[in-house]
């Protein structure tokens, strides 16, 4: 309920400014308006999606050591964790020889 109490609340101060700053840069209320209303909706529905994807986020957490550890202490810690899944894991480095390899002799 508080997400979307929050978006709701979000959804009028951006039609405020969406209109706002139509109007002011075109001083027509009929494209202030469209603009207003088309804008926020979207937005709208993106910034609801968003806080759910957080919330599923946060809901998978096991410890507040785990974000800690992970992440930056703010409830970012599990998506850098399924952020680093998605990155392939570094091939293991190669020691250095002081030998010369088979090329190397065959070249010499």
């Amino acid at each position: 309920m508080r997400d979307l109490t929050k978006t709701l609340t979000f959804a009028c101060l951006h039609f405020g400014v969406g209109f706002g700053v139509t109007y002011a840069l075109t001083g027509s209320l009929s494209i202030a308006t469209g603009v207003a209303m088309i804008e926020p909706a979207v937005n709208t529905v993106v910034f609801y999606l968003h806080e759910k994807a957080w919330a599923a986020a946060g809901a998978r957490s096991t410890t507040a050591t785990n974000n800690r550890l992970n992440g930056d202490g703010h409830g970012h810690g599990n998506l850098i964790t399924g952020l680093k899944s998605l990155v392939p894991a570094k091939p293991p480095a190669q020691k250095f020889t002081a030998e010369p390899s088979q090329h190397m002799r065959q070249v010499a």
